[in-house]
């Protein structure tokens, strides 16, 4: 080979190992833009967690949330596992179990975004689907879901869907 073919080739060979590590630092930035979102996503999940939370152990709250309980029963628009549950244990008792189902779908909602995002294995994953099954086979959260359904992500909104289809065809 000429003198000339070898420059050429270590020129292009200095070019495609410029081309690879600009393809690595994009694959880098796309990673690390992922992270930072999952990691937000997070961030908003725990501060949900803690205002679902922290509203449990206010009585005024609690309260407030019993009026407008009482009022949407009584609006005729409540499911009748919401009223039953009403009539057994109370305004007060129903609007603390609301603030426990938000606080328990809002920590289902962010795995469910970590599993999306490929930070969390299907392994992973199924477990806690089965966990989020449970908790809407209990009747008045499948209505207290179905209740704020629109306030949901699509994607999670179609797992719980999935699952309340699930659990129709068991029973």
């Amino acid at each position: 080979m000429k003198h000339y073919d070898w420059k050429s080739i270590a020129e292009l060979v200095g070019i495609a190992a410029i081309v690879a590590s600009l393809v690595f630092v994009g694959l880098q930035l796309k990673q690390s833009q992922e992270i930072a979102i999952a990691d937000q996503y997070q961030n908003r999940s725990d501060a949900a967690l803690e205002y679902w939370t922290a509203m449990t152990q206010s009585d005024e709250t609690i309260a407030y949330w019993a009026n407008r309980l009482t009022d949407y029963i009584e609006s005729g628009a409540a499911e009748e596992s919401v009223v039953s549950l009403y009539e057994k244990e109370g305004a007060a008792q129903l609007a603390v179990g609301l603030m426990i189902f938000r606080s328990n779908i809002t920590v289902f909602d962010n795995y469910h975004f970590q599993y999306e995002r490929g930070f969390m294995t299907d392994d992973a994953w199924h477990p806690f689907r089965e966990r989020l099954k449970g908790l809407l086979s209990r009747s008045e959260n499948a209505a207290f879901y179905r209740l704020a359904r629109l306030g949901f992500r699509s994607t999670f909104r179609n797992v719980c869907d999935e699952i309340l289809v699930e659990i129709d065809a068991d029973q």
